[in-house]
């Protein structure tokens, strides 16, 4: 993934910058709730003074705050990240299994 991330959408940004992101990318979704904390303090400590570069997906955001109100659902933001790292998984991987419950 890092070396995809350097060829296409982060040519010009430093290495230790799109490793952080593919590391941070790849991971967290596969992460319960509790680990997560654990391991952005490993990665302060494996890239200090590196801040992660949140991605922005306009486009996507907008359809799914869109889809989310037709459907009446309160807008929460931890849904909506969820739901990015669903696609962000999806866009690298070859499968994709979600595992627990639907809450």
């Amino acid at each position: 993934m890092t070396g995809h991330l350097k060829r296409t959408t982060m040519r010009d940004d430093p290495e230790e910058i799109v490793l952080l992101r593919a590391l941070h990318d790849m991971n967290i979704p596969k992460f319960v709730s509790d680990d997560v904390h654990l391991f952005l303090n490993l990665l302060n400590d494996l890239f200090p003074n590196v801040q992660y570069p949140k991605v922005h997906y306009e486009q996507l955001n907008s359809i799914i705050e869109q889809i989310l109100n037709q459907q009446n659902y309160i807008l929460v933001r931890e849904q909506i990240d969820k739901i990015i790292q669903l696609y962000e998984t999806m866009m690298t991987r070859h499968s994709t299994m979600i595992v627990g419950p639907t809450r």
